[in-house]
């Protein structure tokens, strides 16, 4: 019984990651449209040139040079049978995975073309290195005006209170209280970061501290962070020991971009079943307070039966 217990929650836990990694991608590619006044004020032309940022750093993790270590997305999604797979707990992920993996592709591709973003593998790696060099030539002076309005946009949309948000510009993006990777694969990752983010307790409280090279990177750690908090109500009935067990397999820096690459169109599909009036952290909320098989069920519904997932969203008014 505990055995199924745990497998249940691991499950649970990963659908929940994947939203929480795909309102962070859906953040970074659409941040910089609601802040476009604010942006425009601090240096004209920068809403344009994050919009072509981000779309070759959404690019890059299908064909950048981490493809390198982790072989490609089909070659992951279709591994799932094996019985050592990181994600076989989860039916939702077994199914859906690689599909809305390829939707989110499909979308960020189109969008390359229309942005003129290189999208030969190698190439595109350099013309994202020169872009990145000149973001952060253009932005080092202008930090102490991008910081704070990466707190206020974040907690615009996600209803944090900005004084529970704290995000810094900075090149070295390590935070000294995450746990260090456990594989070779992992410490690649960690050590190379463009951003960090953790939910960490301040004076008895919970606050976001987020770091990155980058503003669109650092909207995307606050929002992960915020999501994230939010979450925590669906892991409060979990005792400490299930809690660490849970949280020492699904939560891993090495799934990330597993999470990113499929997360972002199942967030998409999430909004588009919200209704209006509901805030979506308040939807998100109670996301994670759904029992694993019903969580699994809701995230089938936004994929096969959109009305049906907006039925049950219309219940948490």
């Amino acid at each position: 019984m505990m055995e199924q217990a745990l497998r249940e929650e691991i499950g649970r836990r990963l659908c929940l990651n994947l939203l929480i990694q795909g309102a962070a991608s859906h953040a970074w590619m659409t941040a910089h449209f609601v802040a476009e006044d604010r942006l425009e004020k601090i240096r004209p032309g920068l809403t344009a040139w994050y919009d072509r940022l981000t779309v070759s750093l959404q690019l890059a993790q299908w064909i950048g040079d981490l493809v390198l270590f982790t072989g490609t997305s089909s070659r992951f999604w279709r591994r799932l049978a094996k019985s050592e797979h990181p994600f076989r707990h989860s039916r939702f992920l077994v199914a859906q995975g690689l599909a809305l993996s390829r939707a989110s592709r499909k979308r960020v591709v189109e969008r390359a073309r229309a942005k003129r973003i290189v999208r030969v593998p190698g190439l595109h790696m350099l013309q994202l290195y020169g872009m990145s060099l000149k973001t952060w030539r253009m932005e080092k002076p202008l930090r102490s005006a991008l910081e704070p309005l990466a707190v206020s946009v974040v907690s615009q949309i996600w209803g944090i209170p900005e004084e529970r948000l704290f995000g810094r510009l900075v090149f070295e993006t390590r935070i000294p209280d995450i746990p260090r990777a456990q594989t070779r694969f992992g410490r690649i990752i960690s050590e190379s970061a463009a951003g960090w983010s953790g939910v960490q307790y301040r004076s008895g409280q919970a606050v976001v501290d987020a770091r990155a090279w980058f503003w669109p990177i650092l909207v995307h750690e606050l929002v992960k962070g915020s999501v994230e908090m939010t979450c925590l109500h669906g892991m409060a009935q979990l005792d400490d020991a299930m809690y660490a067990r849970v949280m020492e397999v699904t939560d891993q820096i090495e799934h990330e971009l597993w999470m990113l690459q499929s997360g972002g169109e199942l967030f998409r599909l999430l909004l588009a079943a919200k209704p209006l009036e509901l805030p979506i952290a308040h939807c998100m909320m109670h996301v994670s307070l759904l029992e694993a098989e019903m969580l699994e069920q809701f995230l089938f519904d936004l994929v096969d039966d959109p009305a049906a997932a907006r039925r049950m969203m219309q219940t948490w008014t």
